[in-house]
């Protein structure tokens, strides 16, 4: 099954390269410990590079540069600065050939990675904002198993989904939020702890509301928490009464 860890997907790459600091080694070997869907990206990434590592190392010839540059100037430029029939001008009249050419290339690129900038914030904007009712219609939510807040010690599976009231939220100094979830208002048990976390920022729900929250399953071991989690919060949907 698929993990939604993606800010610790996000670092196996340097995990492979031995550039991350020893608290995140620490938690990205925790997560890999019960993710079989990581692991097994992970062992991807070290397939993919031994084979680069392996890889014969090519020497181009001194005149090879020339000879693509020689190619490039008498192949494109006819193509890429042909005068307009309409005046005959040259978009760049007052530039040697050469410099023509890659004054083109550099505008096609810079209109390429502005139309990428705009469709990576389009998407980022539909990762973060998973709260629409876009992301709410096209959220997967037969890959999460309904496990009740008290079933938790007993659940083994990493997606659920499970429901509550929101007792209290606090905003930590990263600007991750927590909130706890209980069966029924005025109990303080049972309980579990709901995080929002980047880069899946949600709207916290409001306390004393009845919610559903969809994530994954965890348990906090560390002194003074000993609970059960939802970490990270993937969705969060209000249930009416």
């Amino acid at each position: 099954m698929k993990c939604w860890r993606i800010d610790l997907q996000r670092k196996l790459i340097r995990y492979l390269h031995k550039e991350l600091d020893l608290n995140s080694v620490s938690k990205l070997e925790n997560h890999l410990l019960d993710c079989n869907y990581c692991r097994s990206h992970l062992a991807q990434l070290r397939s993919s590079h031994s084979v680069i590592k392996n890889l014969a190392m090519v020497n181009p010839k001194k005149d090879l540069w020339q000879s693509i540059e020689s190619n490039i100037i008498n192949e494109s430029t006819e193509q890429l600065v042909k005068p307009t029939k309409s005046n005959n001008k040259s978009y760049f009249p007052h530039l040697p050939t050469n410099l023509k050419v890659a004054a083109i290339l550099l505008v096609m690129l810079t209109t390429s990675l502005i139309a990428t900038g705009l469709f990576i914030s389009y998407k980022k904007q539909q990762v973060s904002n998973p709260s629409s009712k876009a992301t709410q219609k096209n959220f997967p939510r037969d890959n999460f198993r309904l496990v009740a807040i008290n079933e938790m010690p007993s659940n083994t599976e990493p997606h659920i989904v499970t429901e509550g009231y929101v007792k209290e939220l606090r905003i930590a100094p990263d600007g991750d939020m927590t909130f706890r979830l209980v069966e029924q208002l005025g109990l303080e048990e049972p309980f579990i702890v709901c995080e929002i976390i980047d880069p899946i920022r949600l709207t916290p729900p409001t306390i004393g509301s009845k919610v559903k929250v969809y994530g994954v399953s965890r348990y906090d071991d560390k002194i003074n928490h000993k609970w059960y989690e939802v970490h990270p919060v993937l969705n969060i949907e209000p249930i009416k009464h």
